[in-house]
């Protein structure tokens, strides 16, 4: 994966064919599966991006908040998307375990 438009893509027809749609009816919706994996990119994005460019990654992000600046400062991009997905998917298993 090379960024998370093809996550969402990836996710969206794994979901599809899956039996986890019957327990996430909500995620039959493209859109809702792409809010979930930005807002998991977003709560762990700070974890990819190195101490010393923080500060950077934050300043660029107020002026360019797009996939490109993201890159620039996330060094093994493919990496991240795919904790993002690891991190959805554990998610709504936990979600399920508890229910």
């Amino acid at each position: 994966m090379n960024n998370l438009n093809d996550l969402v893509e990836k996710v969206y027809t794994d979901l599809k064919s899956s039996d986890l749609i019957k327990e996430y009816p909500e995620l039959s919706k493209k859109r809702n599966v792409a809010e979930n994996l930005e807002a998991i990119a977003l709560s762990i994005m700070p974890d990819f991006v190195s101490d010393d460019n923080l500060d950077e990654f934050a300043e660029a992000c107020e002026k360019s908040y797009t996939e490109k600046t993201f890159k620039k400062y996330i060094t093994n991009y493919s990496e991240f998307l795919e904790s993002v997905e690891w991190e959805f998917y554990t998610s709504m298993l936990v979600w399920l375990a508890e229910w």
